[in-house]
């Protein structure tokens, strides 16, 4: 099996072989036709050269000048350079380079007869015919060699433009070769991507949409040999166990709508029983916040949790206000000393009753008896309730009687 792994790495080396074998082949061509080009411009300037010397055996046969033997030395030296640092890659052209520089070292051993004694400057008209004679031999004699050196270097320049046009041919059709190759690894990879990524990958998508419209039948039945194949044969496992879970779920959905039927019944129940319970708190609380005495819950933290509304008027709080209050905070220090350790006797379980003196914000002064039950659940004291009755006419009838039996013992 080839994963998508190996596929891409081959298809990538495959590519880069390719691309570079291209740019070598092109940088080759290139090389070539600047090669070539080189070789066409040292050609001509071969020719340019010779044609330079032209110049100047006609300046020295009319004139003998000192400046044109100077620019004749700086021209030969100059040419001879050019001869020695160029050279061809085919063997004709080497042959017709070496033939130049034959024929230079010809033309020079002929100038110094140009310039050597006995010569004369045609252009100073002189008389002496025999002289006049063997310089025009000279000169022609010189113009048969830069002819012959002419005709090489024109057979260099035609060669090497021959050269040029071969290279460029030959660039032109390695560049179709490179491109012809690049597009057939172009499609090659298109085809192997479509046939074993792209075509996978949308039945997949079409194995998706079936199944989100509910179709757990489907199957892909994929026989690729990579990651896609495995994941299209996982899909059709996947497909086989949601159908078989989906059914499994049918029939589980049944029993619990069944079961939430009975549910909602037992709910409507309850809620019925609630809105009793409801009105029987109700009832109970408009009893308690009549009843001529403090009613309140604490929990084992001595926070309020309840309170009736008597305690609006014996201590000016309301039971809304009370409620999440330490006992500490709704009365004063010295009350709180008193009742304090009657509150953690009755968290320890222990029911407390005892006599105090309660002020209310008027000034009305209560002689209350205050009872604090523990609230015990599961052997653990939760909270605390605490009961205050107003006995202050008790206590005053109790005063008058032993006044009285006091005045009757007198």
């Amino acid at each position: 099996m080839m994963s998508l792994r190996r596929q891409s790495a081959l298809l990538f080396w495959l590519a880069a072989l390719t691309l570079t074998a291209v740019i070598a082949v092109l940088g080759w061509s290139a090389v070539d036709v600047q090669s070539q080009t080189t070789q066409n411009e040292s050609a001509q300037a071969t020719a340019s050269g010779v044609s330079h010397f032209r110049f100047l055996i006609l300046e020295t046969a009319l004139y003998r000048e000192t400046r044109t033997l100077q620019q004749w030395e700086s021209s030969v030296k100059s040419f001879r350079t050019l001869l020695s640092e160029r050279s061809y890659t085919d063997d004709q052209e080497n042959g017709l380079r070496e033939q130049v520089r034959v024929n230079l070292d010809v033309m020079v051993k002929q100038y110094a007869r140009l310039t050597g004694p006995g010569a004369v400057a045609l252009g100073h008209l002189q008389k002496d015919g025999e002289a006049v004679e063997r310089t025009a031999s000279t000169v022609s004699a010189l113009y048969q060699t830069t002819q012959d050196m002419l005709d090489e270097s024109f057979e260099l320049v035609r060669l090497n433009q021959a050269d040029i046009e071969v290279s460029h041919n030959r660039a032109a059709v390695t560049l179709l070769i490179s491109i012809a190759a690049l597009m057939a690894l172009t499609f090659t990879y298109h085809q192997i991507n479509r046939r074993r990524v792209l075509a996978p990958i949308a039945e997949l998508q079409k194995g998706t949409e079936q199944v989100l419209n509910g179709d757990l039948s489907y199957q892909l039945d994929m026989k690729i040999g990579n990651e896609l194949g495995l994941l299209g044969r996982t899909f059709d496992r996947m497909t086989l166990q949601l159908g078989q879970s989906y059914a499994a779920l049918e029939t589980e959905n049944a029993e619990r709508r069944k079961a939430q039927d009975n549910l909602e019944a037992s709910v409507v129940q309850l809620a019925s029983q609630g809105e009793a319970l409801a009105h029987a708190r109700l009832e109970l609380q408009t009893i308690i916040d009549h009843l001529p005495a403090l009613v309140a819950y604490w929990d084992a933290s001595l926070h309020n949790r309840f309170a009736n509304a008597a305690h609006l008027e014996w201590i000016g709080v309301t039971p809304q206000q009370m409620q999440g209050q330490h006992n500490r905070s709704l009365c004063s220090p010295e009350s709180y000393g008193i009742i304090e350790p009657y509150l953690h006797s009755a968290l320890r379980g222990n029911t407390e009753t005892f006599e105090r003196q309660i002020v209310s914000p008027a000034g009305q002064v209560r002689q209350a008896l205050t009872t604090f039950l523990p609230d015990v659940v599961d052997g653990a004291v939760v909270g605390v309730y605490g009961f205050s009755s107003d006995i202050t006419p008790l206590r005053q009838a109790q005063a008058g009687q032993a006044e009285a039996l006091a005045t009757m013992e007198q």
